[in-house]
């Protein structure tokens, strides 16, 4: 029952999003439809240097560590997409006036695409951590919740408030930092996010 659940959240969550096409064809002109595609490829280029394989490395170390050390394991892991964020937004904003005229986007969100793209990492952290835990049902609430926030909000933003590309892109910022959120709450709940022992004499 376990691995139906893993299995049809993970293809609800992926097939969702193709809703959005025919809203997406009909509401953005070709023009529009270029500038969000290069967008989106970008931050999936930026995800992965983001997060660092820190979801994978999460689940290898899960079964190693006693839970109380794999919570202090978690929260300096996290510490390393932070550093990671910090400098990526910062290149990315310095190079924003010559690159993004190149790519015919707007250059401030250019450089806002490695912050879009970071919130792909609590969500993607807490996927793994309910996985390891055995909780089905949680991790397709994450794992649809986020899809399905997507598809309302670029409805919201892009039909019934006429927001062209650019509400399709604050969709998908807005859908991700919903998610982030719930994930933040729910690991600071579970005391994933406090800080090792020793931490405060570095």
């Amino acid at each position: 029952r376990s691995f139906i659940i893993y299995t049809a959240s993970s293809i609800i969550g992926s097939v969702l999003p193709l809703a959005l096409l025919p809203i997406m064809t009909r509401y953005l002109s070709v023009e529009e439809y270029g500038i969000v595609a290069t967008m989106t490829t970008l931050i999936a280029f930026f995800t992965p240097p983001l997060t660092w394989g820190v979801p994978g490395i999460v689940t290898v170390e899960h079964g190693r560590l006693d839970p109380d050390t794999f919570r202090q394991f978690v929260a300096t892991a996290l510490s390393v997409p932070l550093v990671s964020l910090l400098l990526m937004t910062l290149l990315a904003a310095t190079a924003a006036p010559w690159v993004a005229p190149l790519l015919q986007i707007p250059a401030p969100w250019f450089a806002a695409l490695p912050l879009i793209a970071g919130l792909a990492v609590l969500p993607q952290v807490l996927s793994a951590i309910l996985r390891m835990n055995n909780r089905p049902i949680s991790f397709g609430l994450v794992e649809v919740g986020q899809a399905l926030a997507t598809v309302l909000l670029s409805y919201a933003f892009v039909v019934s408030l006429n927001g062209h590309w650019q509400g399709r892109m604050w969709a998908y910022a807005c859908a991700g930092g919903l998610t982030t959120l719930a994930a933040l709450v729910w690991l600071a709940s579970q005391g994933y996010l406090r800080r090792p022992a020793g931490a405060e004499t570095l």
